[in-house]
C-alpha cells in the first residue's frame, strides 16, 4: 500500500513577531510591519495584522477546514499511518473544544447541515460528525483506504477519495442528506492524491493521481483527463479554479475550463486558501510565508511572514476576514488566526 502524506514535519512562532502578550498557549501579537521583497522578488507590503496562536496536537496537523456559519475550525492530520485525528477549534474563543478520529480535506464541511466528513483510512469508512452537537452521526462503509473528503453543499454530495485500490484508486459520491452511496467506487487509474476539490457551481470533482489529473462529471460520473494543472481550490463566487503547475499557479475559468491567467512564481505552491468575500487567495510552499493575492488576476497584495515556522496549510473565514494557518516549528504544531487587512 502506498500512501501520500500531507503532513510533513516542519514549525513555532514567537520568532519574527512583535509580541503584545505572552507566548504560551493562546496569544495576541502583531506581524512585523516592515516592507520588503516577497518570495517572487516583487515588492510586497507587510502590514500590521492581529494574530493569535494555539498549540495543535501533532496527529491533528495540518489540513484546515473552516465552517464560518458556526465559527468553527477543523485541523486534520492528513494521511498519517500512525494515527489520524481532527482537532475542533471554537473560533470565538480560539480554543480547542474537541478531538475526534478521522481526517478530512480543505472543504469537508457541509455548510447546510454543519456536518463534517472524516475519512477513516485503515477503517475503510468515512464518519459523519456533527459540528453543532460535537458528536458522531453515522459511519458510511466504503472499504479501501479513504484518505480525503470534499463536500458540495450545493448539489448535496460528499465526495470521498481513497487509496489501496491496487493501482487504480477510487472516489465515491455520497448523498449528504441520507448518507447513501450515489456512485462509486469510481476507479481513477492511478495512486490517489488526497486533494480532490469540487466546484459547487458545476458540481465537477477535480483530482490527481500518480498518472494524471482528472475530473468527474457529477451527472454521468464519467472520469476524463484535464490539462490545466492540479486543482487545489475553487472560488464559487467567481467560478474560478486555482491549479498548481511547476513554479506557478493557473487561474482557470470554472465554466469553460480555460486558463485565464498563469502566475509565474519562484516556488511550487503547496496550498491555496480562498476568501470569496474579499476575492483574495492565500498561497505558499510550506515555508515561512503566505502570499495574499487578488483572486481574479493574482496580483500580489502582501506577504505574511512568520520566521521559524513552516506553514503547511491555510483556510479562510470569508465572513470575518480571517486567515487560518497551520504549521510546525521544531517539534511543535500550531494553528494561527490572522486578520486579513490587505
Amino acid at each position: 500500500m502506498r500512501i501520500f502524506s500531507l503532513s510533513s514535519a516542519v514549525l513555532s512562532v514567537c520568532f519574527g513577531l512583535t509580541i503584545v502578550s505572552g507566548c504560551n498557549g493562546s496569544m495576541t501579537n502583531a506581524l512585523s510591519p516592515s516592507a520588503g521583497k516577497g518570495p517572487g522578488g516583487s515588492s510586497s507590503l507587510r502590514v500590521r495584522s492581529a494574530i493569535k496562536q494555539i498549540t495543535i496536537a501533532g496527529n491533528s496537523c495540518c489540513v484546515i477546514a473552516v465552517d464560518s456559519g458556526i465559527h468553527q475550525i477543523y485541523v486534520s492530520s492528513g494521511v498519517n499511518l500512525s494515527g489520524n485525528n481532527t482537532t475542533v477549534v471554537d473560533g470565538k474563543t480560539f480554543s480547542v473544544v474537541d478531538s475526534v478520529s478521522g481526517f478530512g480535506g480543505a472543504n469537508n464541511v457541509d455548510a447546510t447541515t454543519h456536518n463534517v466528513w472524516l475519512a477513516g483510512l485503515k477503517a475503510g469508512n468515512v464518519e459523519v460528525y456533527s459540528g453543532l452537537m460535537h458528536s458522531a452521526i453515522t459511519t458510511v462503509s466504503l472499504h479501501f483506504c479513504p484518505i480525503g473528503s470534499w463536500v458540495d453543499s450545493t448539489h448535496r454530495y460528499a465526495w470521498v477519495s481513497a487509496q489501496c485500490g491496487g493501482g487504480s484508486d477510487p472516489v465515491w459520491a455520497i448523498n449528504a442528506d441520507n448518507y447513501k452511496i450515489v456512485a462509486g467506487p469510481i476507479r481513477t487509474g492511478g495512486v490517489m492524491n488526497p486533494i480532490t476539490p469540487v466546484n459547487p457551481v458545476t458540481g465537477r470533482l477535480y483530482g490527481n493521481n500518480s498518472r494524471k489529473t482528472f475530473e468527474v462529471n457529477p451527472h454521468t460520473f464519467h472520469l476524463s483527463r484535464t490539462s490545466f494543472g492540479v486543482v487545489y481550490n475553487v472560488d464559487a463566487a467567481t467560478n474560478l479554479l486555482y491549479a498548481q503547475v511547476a513554479d506557478g499557479l493557473n487561474i482557470v475559468g470554472g465554466a469553460n475550463e480555460k486558463i485565464k491567467k498563469r502566475l509565474a512564481l519562484s516556488y511550487n505552491p503547496s496550498y491555496v486558501g480562498v476568501n470569496s468575500a474579499l476575492n483574495h487567495i492565500y498561497i505558499g510552499s510550506g515555508q515561512d510565508f503566505i502570499e495574499v493575492r487578488e483572486g481574479n488576476t493574482g496580483k500580489l497584495l502582501g506577504t505574511i511572514t512568520i520566521n521559524g515556522t513552516n506553514i503547511l496549510s491555510v483556510g479562510a473565514d470569508s465572513t470575518r476576514g480571517r486567515i487560518y494557518a497551520a504549521g510546525v516549528s521544531g517539534s511543535n504544531y500550531y494553528l494561527y488566526e490572522i486578520a486579513d487587512r490587505y
